[in-house]
């Protein structure tokens, strides 16, 4: 895992750029950060899981953020409950062959606007996934997203078939309901048909910020070596492992990662390709990391700067 979150964005706009450099906080951690206005606010320690259960049993909590400027300055941090596949349900009266999640579920979450944490258990929905059920191949590679339409569902399984649902909420007797979008019975195929685009470089290019290398050399006393060896970039000759990255927020494009080595575009609407550039961090090569794409998310800076109670 790197120890710096990268960035890989538009480059038209450099003057209003973020960087993935959180080191002005304590403990990135365990805090929620924002990398625009460069503020930070901590978080409560995490309550043990339900029932006294440990990490090491498979019951653990998982930290969501929750937070859209359009709707309040404020945000919230769910810590969504989680049994892992060996946890010892059967062993547990409480959870044994019961559904998961179960009906009433209490969670903890804390508010930025009331600056502290507790249980809630309001009314909420529990809506399955799309994927067909009687699948006997591998699982696929799943991504939830918010674009143009509201909630989309991305699965890209082991044999390339793509498939995009989108999240009705208009369906009758108030049941929502998941919308086949997009399907692609081998993305590989599409891809390597269209081996022939370029990345633009007319001002509105692509670029990856590459923190972890920079910091790198800082550290160890050596220059920064940017300018004086050209930048190779990339060529797209085989799609043997592709990854989904997320989605535009206000227009039906789906990012992808080609090899771990190139930012892809795909139109859902047109299946055209994009050539976003070179992502391929140069801090693989220094430090013996192993290759791979923990998690990945469309970022919008958020410049307001009292949407965080900040604390020292």
């Amino acid at each position: 895992m790197l120890p710096r979150p990268e960035f890989f964005s538009v480059s038209s706009s450099p003057s209003i750029a973020v960087s993935g450099d959180l080191g002005f906080t304590p403990q990135p951690k365990s805090n929620v950060v924002n990398p625009a206005t460069r503020q930070w606010a901590p978080l409560p320690p995490q309550p043990p899981p339900r029932g006294g259960r440990t990490m090491a049993e498979g019951f653990f909590a998982d930290p969501y953020l929750a937070f859209d400027p359009a709707v309040s300055p404020h945000y919230e941090v769910f810590l969504m409950p989680t049994i892992t596949p060996w946890a010892p349900l059967d062993d547990d009266a409480a959870t044994a062959g019961s559904e998961w999640p179960p009906v009433l579920c209490q969670t903890h979450v804390f508010s930025s606007a009331t600056g502290h944490g507790g249980r809630r258990d309001n009314t909420f929905r529990v809506i399955k996934p799309p994927m067909d059920q009687n699948d006997n191949e591998d699982p696929p590679d799943p991504y939830l997203g918010k674009s143009k339409r509201g909630v989309y569902f991305a699965t890209l399984d082991l044999n390339f078939r793509l498939r995009v649902w989108i999240l009705d909420e208009s369906a009758a007797h108030h049941q929502m309901e998941w919308v086949l979008k997009h399907q692609i019975s081998n993305l590989k195929h599409v891809l390597a048909s269209q081996d022939s685009y370029h990345q633009k470089h007319d001002g509105d290019c692509w670029c990856f910020q590459d923190i972890n290398h920079h910091a790198n050399l800082l550290e160890d006393g050596e220059e920064d070596d940017d300018g004086q060896e050209p930048v190779i970039e990339p060529t797209l000759i085989d799609h043997s492992y592709i990854t989904l990255l997320g989605f535009h927020p206000f227009r039906e494009i789906l990012y992808l990662n080609s090899n771990l080595s190139i930012g892809l575009a795909y139109d859902l609407n047109t299946r055209k390709v994009q050539d976003l550039g070179n992502m391929r961090p140069k801090y693989y090569h220094m430090a013996g990391q192993h290759e791979y794409i923990r998690a990945s998310y469309p970022y919008t800076p958020c410049w307001m700067e009292n949407s965080f109670t900040c604390s020292t």
